[in-house]
């Protein structure tokens, strides 16, 4: 087994102290500085990247232009192991994934609560340019270590929902667990902000609880999907920080049939900037 890190392209030396972060999905994450932008992030991803999703990506992020998004320094494709392969330059952002602070035990509720205000406000913006993120998970989301703020990550598998769709087959790209059953059945004509919606639900309880339900006592990933397909997820015992009516919005955000669930993210960010004025009185 080769345990040994991959290592920036010499292709990409002027990004000094290359450090490797991570590996995941089609990509390679590092980070390094660079003498323009400072400190940032280089993604490096494999070369048989689809390029038609890695440049949906590419769109989507330049398009949102969000606070709470990345932004593109720069890209392109290089020689990586004899191949052609694209690359991703992007701001590096102090922090670490709600997941990494879920396996720590470290989330508070103020976090949760951030969780929600700051993806929702995403999901505004993300329903106003046709986008659908497509994967919402505590992984895709990290806490801003100098700002509290919660970003949202990763656009790989991003819809746009005035162009035509990408996926071939039975199956959507999703993450078991997390994507509503339009999305892992491929039901194109039903994939929208409602998608996100149910995956940002799910988020919660899942911070809430400390795990994810879908997956409890789960013994595959095809027994994930059979229950996403008509289980609705147990109410929630407790609410963060003493939120009076969140238990309310989650379930309602978590309901199988997309027709049950919020109509607009500015639907469930109304509900829950309701909740939170009313606490404030």
């Amino acid at each position: 087994m080769n345990n040994v890190a991959p290592e920036l392209p010499a292709d990409l030396a002027r990004y000094r102290d290359a450090r490797f972060i991570a590996s995941g999905g089609q990509k390679h994450v590092f980070s390094a500085t660079c003498e323009k932008n400072g400190p940032v992030v280089v993604k490096l991803f494999k070369a048989d990247t689809d390029m038609a999703r890695f440049k949906r990506e590419l769109s989507a992020v330049t398009e949102l232009q969000c606070p709470l998004t990345p932004s593109i320094l720069e890209w392109g494709l290089i020689d990586y192991q004899g191949q052609s392969a694209p690359y991703v330059v992007e701001p590096f952002i102090p922090g670490a994934s709600i997941q990494q602070h879920l396996d720590a035990g470290s989330l508070q509720d103020d976090n949760i609560l951030q969780i929600a205000k700051d993806v929702l406000s995403v999901l505004t913006l993300t329903e106003q340019k046709g986008i659908v993120h497509r994967d919402i998970k505590p992984a895709n989301l990290l806490l801003h270590s100098d700002t509290s703020e919660v970003w949202l990550l990763d656009f790989g598998i991003v819809r746009h929902m005035d162009r035509t769709a990408l996926t071939v087959g039975p199956m959507g790209p999703c993450t078991p667990g997390y994507a509503p059953p339009e999305q892992f059945n491929a039901v194109a004509a039903e994939i929208d902000v409602r998608s996100d919606i149910f995956a940002l639900g799910v988020t919660l309880h899942t911070c809430v609880v400390g795990q994810n339900p879908f997956w409890a006592g789960a013994a595959d990933g095809m027994e994930v999907f059979q229950r996403m397909q008509t289980m609705q997820l147990p109410r929630l015992s407790r609410e963060p920080a003493g939120l009076t009516g969140f238990a309310d919005l989650v379930a309602a955000m978590t309901q199988p049939r997309r027709t049950n669930r919020p109509r607009t993210a500015v639907e469930a960010k109304d509900w829950l900037d309701d909740l939170l004025a009313q606490r404030s009185k």
